[in-house]
């Protein structure tokens, strides 16, 4: 289920890049131009349209 947070204060912000490091990437090696945790970074970045 997706919650929808709001802002958080500095003390809720957790470094992601770790979880997503871990993430297994089902992507072909050839013609990958951005890794899997660039792409999982930016959509954790967006902004949600509920």
């Amino acid at each position: 289920m997706l919650v929808k947070l709001g802002p958080l204060d500095s003390g809720r912000i957790a470094d992601l890049r770790p979880y997503f490091d871990s993430v297994p990437d089902p992507r072909a090696r050839r013609g990958r131009w951005y890794s899997l945790t660039a792409i999982l970074l930016v959509c954790a970045c967006a902004p949600a349209r509920l």
